[in-house]
């Protein structure tokens, strides 16, 4: 079993990434030690909410907050954990008066997905 974790410097995911050093990561549970270590990289300067939803590719799609608050949506993870295609959303002032939150995704049949997108006023 594999889980996603945000790890970063400081308090608080979000800041300058030179300073919070934002990383998704995956960590494996073994259940002989019944403990849970890094098994690897997933993506730089990322966190996330919500679990992968695997497409009809067989890829999978998450949703990513950088550390600016910007908000992507990875496509990839099945040739390794670390191979994935970013594709932009909506950034940080793209929008006047709104900042960007999570975008949660459900594959649909037919291949396509269906997104939505949390705001939060500023």
């Amino acid at each position: 079993m594999l889980a996603l974790a945000a790890h970063y410097q400081g308090k608080g995911a979000f800041g300058p990434q030179e300073q919070k050093q934002l990383e998704l990561v995956a960590c494996r549970y073994d259940d002989a030690t019944q403990k849970w270590s890094k098994f690897g990289r997933v993506y730089d300067n990322a966190i996330n909410n919500f679990p992968p939803q695997r497409l009809a590719t067989g890829d999978w799609i998450v949703a990513r907050r950088d550390s600016p608050f910007n908000v992507t949506v990875l496509v990839g993870g099945r040739k390794s954990i670390d191979d994935w295609q970013a594709f932009p959303v909506v950034g940080i002032g793209e929008v006047k008066g709104v900042r960007p939150d999570e975008l949660i995704v459900w594959p649909l049949l037919g291949g396509s997905c269906f997104g939505m997108l949390g705001l939060n006023r500023c």
